[in-house]
């Protein structure tokens, strides 16, 4: 396992070679150095680099290709997929020429669902998905049948998702139940917020090893753990009174993110049709 020193260099190098000003580049990288630092500790202790194979991983929602180029510095060989609109960004195209990256779109239907992830079947030992379950608002069965069809038998999915239990997420939602204001995303921020999609529904632990299961047995969970990444040390008093609480006082099921291995055994296959196929195919 690298060391977090070790790992930490290589994002602030990645930082240094993206120019400011972009807020879906470097804003985005410059917001989450903190949790690509964890997730490349944990990617080194599950999946070490080795010296006579590079391990094939494929970056399920690589946005701009700050993780990809970071997990290829690091001695992997990494493919990434994503909606076109974000492959085909000229920056985005133009690091994938730069760091030699394979990065292809989605196939998509006639609704602009992703059906198809264009590589071949088991190719890859590492499926990375950080960041994107919670975006996802179409029926994802199809999708997850992607991933498992492009994963080797034994390949492992690294998974990183909010915590619905969070501590501040909690708090929140009590807050906007007691006053009536909303359930999920408040209107303000559906309506304003700069993204390419909402946090329309975070998971417990629990819902994540069901959510897996339900598509197949073979989706055997590994382990998982919860931690949190965002400093608030200038937040507002309430702020940082519930991060130490979060933090230091309460158990770690109430920290903001949660870290989940699965390993797919490929024997009995996907046991779900996707539900809206016959209404959504291209």
């Amino acid at each position: 396992m690298m060391t977090q020193s070790a790992i930490l260099k290589q994002v602030e190098f990645l930082k240094s070679i993206i120019p400011a000003g972009d807020f879906h580049d470097y804003g985005f990288l410059d917001t989450h150095v903190q949790r690509f630092s964890y997730f490349l500790t944990k990617l080194t202790s599950w999946v070490p680099p080795e010296q006579n194979r590079r391990p094939e991983i494929l970056e399920i929602g690589s946005y701009h290709l700050h993780l990809s180029v970071l997990m290829s510095k690091l001695g992997y060989e990494v493919k990434g997929v994503d909606l076109p609109a974000f492959v085909n960004r000229p920056v985005v195209a133009s690091r994938a020429r730069e760091f030699a990256i394979e990065n292809r779109p989605y196939e998509l239907n006639t609704f602009g669902k992703p059906i198809g992830i264009p590589y071949r079947d088991s190719s890859v030992d590492v499926v990375v998905c950080t960041e994107v379950l919670e975006h996802i608002t179409f029926n994802p069965v199809t999708l997850w049948s992607e991933v498992y069809r492009v994963m080797r038998d034994g390949a492992v999915l690294l998974l990183t998702t909010p915590n619905s239990f969070s501590l501040f997420n909690t708090m929140s939602q009590l807050k906007r139940l007691l006053t009536f204001q909303c359930i999920g995303p408040d209107v303000e921020s559906i309506l304003n917020q700069i993204t390419s999609g909402h946090h329309w529904k975070e998971y417990s632990i629990s819902e994540i090893k069901k959510y897996f299961i339900e598509i197949s047995d073979d989706f055997r969970c590994l382990g998982y753990e919860f931690y949190s990444y965002r400093d608030h040390s200038q937040s507002k008093l309430h702020y940082r009174t519930l991060y130490v609480l979060q933090e230091k006082v309460l158990p770690k099921r109430f920290r903001s993110e949660l870290f989940v291995v699965f390993r797919a055994d490929k024997k009995e296959g996907i046991r779900l049709s996707d539900p809206d196929a016959s209404v959504t195919a291209a």
